[in-house]
């Protein structure tokens, strides 16, 4: 499984998660932080990967406007330390990364909403 870690976080995280976790990940952060954001789902949908992110302007593009994904995980969260932000991405991957795929999902407030 891929994932792409918007340019909203950091591109450490993506490392830490790598390392942990047998999925390629890939840091918007590092590579092109002025990358669109529908440049990034169009990249996301080459590299078959599901795209984390903390910007609600990705359910407009997927809702709204239709655009395609292979999965969207929007963390509608408070500002968290580097270490909370990937310990909580840590567990969110291990419990639900698999249903990830091709959905639209939101955590917040402990749960994941996935549609």
């Amino acid at each position: 499984m891929n994932f792409i870690l918007d340019a909203n976080i950091s591109y450490e995280i993506s490392e830490y998660l790598e390392a942990s976790l047998p999925f390629e990940f890939l840091s918007i952060q590092k590579t092109n932080p002025f990358l669109e954001d529908e440049e990034l789902l169009d990249l996301a949908v080459i590299k078959n990967a599901i795209n984390i992110t903390n910007d609600k302007d990705f359910g407009e593009l997927v809702f709204r406007r239709q655009l395609i994904h292979r999965g969207i995980l929007l963390l509608r969260i408070e500002e968290l330390s580097y270490e909370e932000m990937k310990l909580l991405l840590l567990e969110i991957l291990k419990s639900s990364g698999e249903l990830l795929t091709n959905k639209f999902s939101v955590y917040q407030n402990g749960r994941i909403r996935i549609r």
